[in-house]
């Protein structure tokens, strides 16, 4: 059985925390830098309200540095240099529902055998 699919859009930070309280969210896709905060930033705040979302920073600069942070974190699943190749990004977005899908089943039978 699959959900609906819906894809939420924000402007900024404060926006996508709204939409992120309202909706379920399997895969988040950011902006390395945003008004107000960085990807990271946000993504560190995001893991404690989805856990089991899978997120995937982008970023115009090749900083090392934010891709370090981002994955020590443990707040992002991939870190994808802008300008990006369409085929890439599909390809990253559709494995990573992929993922979230795999957790969600995993983290299901756990909670049945706990039971």
């Amino acid at each position: 059985r699959h959900s609906a699919s819906l894809i939420l859009r924000a402007n900024n930070a404060h926006e996508a925390f709204d939409l992120l309280a309202q909706h379920e969210v399997g895969v988040i896709l950011s902006d390395q830098k945003m008004p107000g905060m960085s990807g990271v930033e946000f993504f560190s705040q995001v893991r404690h309200m989805h856990p089991d979302s899978v997120r995937i920073i982008l970023s115009g600069a090749a900083d090392m540095q934010a891709a370090t942070d981002a994955i020590n974190l443990g707040a992002v699943y991939r870190f994808l240099n802008k300008p990006w190749e369409d085929d890439a990004l599909n390809a990253a977005i559709r494995v990573a529902f992929e993922t979230y899908r795999t957790q969600k089943r995993l983290r299901a039978l756990g909670g049945k055998r706990q039971n």
